[in-house]
Formats: structure tokens, C-alpha cells, sequence
């Protein structure tokens, strides 16, 4: 039983460090369709209608039950449209003015904004470990708006809004009414969700086009295939290792980020860029550290 426990682990392990892998080289593909000329909603919209299409089939094949009810229907539109679909616009918006890297570490603010939330509305109380993250987390934030040269403010104000509208997904995650669904099937709604308000979006600010560029459609359906894959990976491995296990795994996302970002466009951050951001991983690993209990 142990050593059962012991194997369960590490397949929890693997999935979060895959998806965290996949996660940090996904913005590549997003980025480089948007240097191809296509807006950024236009390529929202044509991702996540792939990931729904995607997650549809697999439900379908897997017969499982695709059946919400009203409340359940209402939460995954808001969870989709304000988190995951309001994460991906604002990143997309910030791909274009930072570096992928950073706006990937700028990005990484979203646990401690779930941290502040969880304390403000429903009365958590924060440790010892959560205060010095908060701490850490302003000091990278000035050393990166303030000392570093390179660094576009839009792009950064971009990013951590990013973080903001992934924070606020992350907790429909945990207190939805749809968090019992298949995991196909949540995915299916929140990209249809997605979907459906970047085409009103574009046809508003008359950017949607057509897939008339064959690079592009196979950089959006690879970016969808693995964006559907890191979901589902991140979820199960949430599953076995816990939220705060998980979370410092996930810090390979914007490792790999940075590996990518030098390996297609030899971009190295500067030393003060690169301080700001390790002040700001640093205080993601130490609030996913366990508190220490002492003995009276």
C-alpha cells in the first residue's frame, strides 16, 4: 500500500511538471501567430473553439454526461469568460509588449492574489509563510517597474492583470457548483464560453479573418491539443499531490518559459530583471511551503 502511494506520487509529480512544461512553451505558439498579423482576439477565439470542439469529442467518445443545470451553466460562462478567457486575452496583450518569460513571471502573482481573496471573503487566515510572499512579491514587482530599463510598464500591468483574472478562476475552481463535472466536460464549457465572447469581441472591433494562413492553423490547433492537455494534467496532479505541492512544481512553467524564449529569440533577462523575478518566484515557493508548527 505504501509503495502504491509512494508510485501514486510520483505520477502526480510527472503530470504537474508535464503540464507545467507545456504551459511555459504554449505562449510560444500563441506569440508567434500574433507576429503573423492575427489580433489577438481573433486568436482567441479560434483557440479555445478547438479546445472545445476537442474536449466535446473526448467527452462524447467517453460517454459522458455533457447535462449542467442553470447555476452550474452560469458559473462555468463566468469562470470562463473572466478567468480563463480574460487570462489569455491580457497575456496575449502583454506577448506583445515584454518578453514571454517575463510576462509569464509577472503572471505568477495569481497565488498570491487568491491568498489576499481568500482572506478578504471568506476569512482565511494568512501565516507566517503567506506574509513574507506578499512581501517578496512587492519588492520584485518595484524592482521590475522601477530598475529595469526594458521592461514596457503597459506589458507588466498586462501580465499581473493576467494573474488577477486567473486568481479569480482559480477560485470558481475551488467554491463552483460545477467543480463535481468530468474534467472533459468543465474544460468543453469554459472554452465554449471562451469562445463564443472573443467572436462577439472581434466582430465588434472588426478583427475576426478567416484561417487562410496554414502556419497559423497549425500553430492554433497545436496550441489548443496542449492546452487541453495541460488542463487535464494539472487537474488530475491537483488531485493527488495537493494545491501546495502542485503549485511549486508549477514554477517549471516559467522555467521553461525562459528556456523558450532564449532558444527562438535569444532573449536573456538583464541582472535587475532577472533579481525582480526571482524575488517573485521566490515568494510563490515560499507560500507553497507547509507552515511550521511549533510544540507548546
Amino acid at each position: 500500500m505504501q509503495d502504491k502511494t509512494i508510485w501514486q506520487e510520483r505520477a502526480g509529480a510527472c503530470m504537474v511538471a508535464g503540464a507545467s512544461v507545456l504551459y511555459g512553451i504554449i505562449p510560444l505558439l500563441v506569440k508567434k501567430v500574433l507576429l503573423r498579423g492575427m489580433a489577438v482576439s481573433c486568436v482567441m477565439t479560434y483557440r479555445f473553439l478547438l479546445m472545445a470542439v476537442l474536449t466535446a469529442v473526448v467527452s462524447v467518445c467517453g460517454r459522458k454526461s455533457m447535462r449542467i443545470n442553470v447555476r452550474q451553466g452560469l458559473e462555468l460562462g463566468m469562470a470562463g469568460t473572466f478567468g480563463i478567457g480574460m487570462t489569455n486575452f491580457l497575456l496575449g496583450c502583454a506577448y506583445l509588449h515584454i518578453e514571454m518569460w517575463m510576462a509569464t513571471v509577472c503572471h505568477f502573482i495569481y497565488p498570491i492574489i487568491v491568498m489576499f481573496n481568500m482572506y478578504l471573503f471568506y476569512h482565511q487566515k494568512m501565516n507566517a509563510n503567506e506574509k513574507k510572499g506578499a512581501v517578496l512579491t512587492a519588492a520584485g514587482f518595484t524592482v521590475l517597474l522601477l530598475f529595469s530599463k526594458n521592461a514596457s510598464v503597459s506589458g507588466v500591468i498586462f501580465a499581473v492583470l493576467s494573474g488577477v483574472a486567473y486568481g479569480f478562476y482559480m477560485i470558481c475552481m475551488e467554491k463552483a457548483s460545477f467543480i463535481n463535472l468530468e474534467k472533459t466536460v468543465i474544460i468543453c464549457y469554459l472554452s465554449l464560453a471562451c469562445a463564443i465572447c472573443f467572436f462577439i469581441q472581434s466582430l465588434l472591433t472588426k478583427n475576426m479573418s478567416g484561417l487562410t494562413d496554414a502556419v497559423g492553423t497549425c500553430l492554433l490547433a497545436g496550441s489548443a491539443a496542449m492546452s487541453v492537455m495541460a488542463m487535464l494534467l494539472l487537474t488530475r496532479g491537483v488531485e493527488i499531490l495537493g494545491a501546495s505541492r502542485a503549485s511549486y512544481l508549477n514554477l517549471l512553467e516559467p522555467v521553461s518559459n525562459i528556456c523558450a524564449d532564449f532558444v527562438f529569440y535569444k532573449m536573456l533577462p538583464t541582472a535587475l530583471q532577472f533579481v525582480g523575478c526571482s524575488f517573485i518566484l521566490g515568494a510563490v515557493f515560499v507560500v507553497s511551503l507547509p507552515e511550521k508548527r511549533y510544540l507548546s
